[in-house]
C-alpha cells in the first residue's frame, strides 16, 4: 500500500515538474453559446416527431390537438431542444441550460445539466406538456460562466372552428 502511494505521488510530481499539470491551476473551458432552438411536435398516435417548428412559415400550427394543419396527427406536447456550441472534450459542471417558456401568462422554468461536448456541441431537451392551442414564448438561458449566452424563440400555435 505504502509502495503504491508513493509511486502515485511520484507520478504526479513528475507531471507536475513537466508542465503537464500545472500546479494550482485549473481547467476553465471557453464560454459555451446557444447556436439555435427547434421544436418538434410529439404525435400521439405512432410517438413520432415533427419536422421543426420554430421559423418554419410552411408548417401551419392551427389545430395540432387534434391533427389538423400541417400536423401529421394529433399532438398535445412538444419537444424543445437546445443546440450548444464549445470546446470540444470540455466539460464545466457548474453550467446548466434554463427554458422559460410562457403561455397565456403562466411561466415554467425547467433546468438541464450539461454533458461532455463533441466537435458537434452538445444539445439539451425539454419536454412541454399541453401545447397545441396557445402560443408559446422560450427562452434559453446558459448559466453558470462568465457572459451570458440566451435566446428566444415563439411556438404560434391556435386553435379555432
Amino acid at each position: 500500500m505504502k509502495f503504491r502511494r508513493f509511486h502515485r505521488g511520484m507520478f504526479l510530481i513528475l507531471l507536475v515538474l513537466a508542465g503537464a499539470v500545472p500546479l494550482g491551476a485549473q481547467y476553465d473551458p471557453p464560454p459555451y453559446r446557444i447556436a439555435v432552438i427547434t421544436a418538434h411536435l410529439f404525435y400521439n398516435y405512432t410517438g413520432g416527431l415533427s419536422e421543426n417548428i420554430i421559423n418554419n412559415p410552411d408548417f401551419v400550427l392551427w389545430n395540432t390537438i387534434i391533427g389538423e394543419g400541417s400536423a401529421a396527427e394529433p399532438s398535445d406536447a412538444t419537444l424543445v431542444k437546445v443546440f450548444l456550441e464549445g470546446q470540444s472534450d470540455s466539460y464545466e459542471p457548474g453550467r446548466r441550460v434554463v427554458l422559460t417558456s410562457t403561455v397565456e401568462g403562466t411561466v415554467v422554468r425547467d433546468t438541464a445539466d450539461l454533458g461532455v461536448f463533441n466537435d458537434e456541441g452538445y444539445v439539451v431537451g425539454f419536454w412541454l406538456e399541453g401545447t397545441g392551442c396557445f402560443p408559446v414564448e422560450l427562452e434559453a438561458r446558459l448559466i453558470g460562466q462568465s457572459g451570458d449566452s440566451t435566446m428566444k424563440a415563439r411556438i404560434d400555435f391556435f386553435c379555432g372552428e
